[in-house]
């Protein structure tokens, strides 16, 4: 191969690699806390998907301690950390269940997504002065990826080159993109076809209440009319 063509399969390489990382998920989100108080951030995460990030506090050192604590969809503790000032974190979510509320289930290794619980919670390390309360800010990056194989052991085994096994792998997130792709189209439908049997519930629902209240104030006239003619008034 010659050093031209060489060049230029690197260059595709790198242009590759740039194209699959912008599929990364990748969430970043800072707030402040007062001392004594708790906040909680959920994300919806598929199965199967490695999770990673890192925790920055910032500001009012000395005031007040920030505790880290992230729980899975069943309630489960992943990560828990007392008094953070940096902390790292990392974790493969597992094979969710299907449950009635997602309303279906694919042949993807990645579906369900499930809710994971971020949490903070600070407390005071020093009796409150007349001054303003302190507050510290807070800093969480979140990145999710799928679970890719081991191409590292693949390379060895198949005796594969550093571009041989990078192109495998950029062909296994290019399939896990073009699945992700197919259940976002199987959920549009499902969703299409929930609103369409809600919109349909609601218009019988309507067309029941409207027979129903008829129902009522015709017998409500009826027994007013014959009321009044008792009465001798009509």
């Amino acid at each position: 191969m010659s050093r031209g063509t060489f060049g230029m399969c690197w260059s595709l390489l790198l242009y590759l690699l740039v194209i699959s990382n912008l599929f990364e998920y990748c969430h970043s989100i800072q707030f402040y806390m007062n001392a004594g108080t708790k906040r909680c951030f959920s994300e919806e995460i598929t199965s199967n998907t490695k999770v990673f990030g890192e925790c920055l506090v910032v500001g009012a050192e000395g005031s007040m301690s920030v505790d880290l604590l992230i729980r899975g969809p069943q309630g489960e503790i992943i990560v828990q950390q007392k008094n953070i000032d940096k902390q790292s974190f990392g974790f493969t979510t597992p094979q969710h269940v299907v449950s009635e509320e997602t309303g279906f289930a694919t042949n993807d290794i990645h579906w369900p997504p499930a809710s994971y619980h971020f949490c903070f919670e600070t407390t005071p390390l020093r009796p409150p002065s007349g001054s303003p309360p302190p507050k510290r800010k807070i800093i969480l990056n979140v990145q999710t990826d799928f679970v890719s194989s081991g191409f590292t052991d693949i390379a060895k085994v198949q005796h594969l080159n550093s571009l041989e096994a990078a192109l495998r792998r950029m062909e296994e997130q290019f399939g896990q993109i073009v699945v992700e792709l197919e259940n976002v189209r199987t959920r549009e439908a499902h969703m299409k076809e929930t609103n369409e049997n809600t919109n349909s519930r609601v218009v019988w629902y309507s067309v029941l209440s409207i027979t129903m209240m008829t129902a009522a104030g015709a017998y409500l006239v009826y027994y007013l009319r014959n009321f009044f003619r008792q009465k001798k008034l009509i």
